[in-house]
């Protein structure tokens, strides 16, 4: 069965504080382009995402592309093929480069997709490409990083709050009396990297969600792990 053993550091990863309503916003990718870009390179960067949207994954782990890991402590995943499984990728983040003229802007920009696994329970990765702000072509190889923090994506907030709504009663409950729009969401992200801890291994995402009707003081929370869908309500 084929496998990626890598390795992560012992540290743990910091908390990325997100806040969504209870209805997700809609969010195009042009929305995630830094608005400090020249008119000019949020088009061409633009563009370039839009291509990539439209090439469709067939392969978990991009054909040619780099891997890059730290070291420390062993994690695993599992790339054995899955007939019919659909490799999903999700925009997470985009980084200019820095620049000393800022009316010309960065030549180049980061970006950065979230690959959820699509074996349940085995860690996903994440594919970064480089841009190149004038022509809006690829500069270098892909690389897939293994275990970066990589921000929740919009998907990934999504897939939190609907298996907490099926999985918990207590939030169940809550939209059952209530109408979504009522409902506050609060969400906590961090990636796991250290073993032993109740919300699931090295490599799991989890998402630590806080519901609340707007107006009430009443909190439920619940703890989510994205990579094996699992939902736990802390004591």
């Amino acid at each position: 069965m084929p496998r990626i053993r890598f390795f992560v550091p012992k540290a743990v990863v910091p908390i990325l504080a997100l806040f969504a309503g209870g209805a997700l916003p809609a969010t195009a990718a042009d929305e995630m382009i830094p608005a400090s870009l020249p008119p000019a390179q949020r088009d061409v960067l633009g563009k370039f995402l839009t291509k990539i949207k439209e090439t469709k994954p067939e392969q978990f782990i991009p054909p040619d592309a780099k891997l890059q890991s730290a070291t420390d402590v062993p994690v695993e995943i599992d790339t054995t093929p899955m007939k019919n499984a659909e490799v999903k990728e999700y925009l997470a983040e985009i980084i200019p480069h820095k620049v000393a003229d800022k009316q010309k802007g960065p030549e180049r920009a980061d970006v950065y997709w979230f690959r959820p696994n699509p074996k349940r329970g085995s860690p996903g990765i994440t594919v970064k490409r480089v841009v190149d702000l004038a022509t809006g072509e690829q500069v270098g190889e892909t690389i897939v990083l293994l275990n970066r923090p990589t921000p929740l994506t919009r998907e990934e907030k999504e897939q939190a709050i609907q298996l907490a709504r099926d999985k918990s009663d207590q939030v169940h409950g809550l939209y059952e009396r209530g109408k979504d729009e009522d409902i506050a969401v609060t969400a906590l992200f961090d990636q796991i990297t250290v073993k032993g801890l109740p919300d699931g291994n090295p490599g799991d995402r989890v998402a630590h969600l806080q519901f609340r009707k707007k107006g009430t003081v009443e909190v439920i929370s619940v703890d989510v792990n994205l990579t094996r869908e699992t939902v736990r309500e802390p004591k």
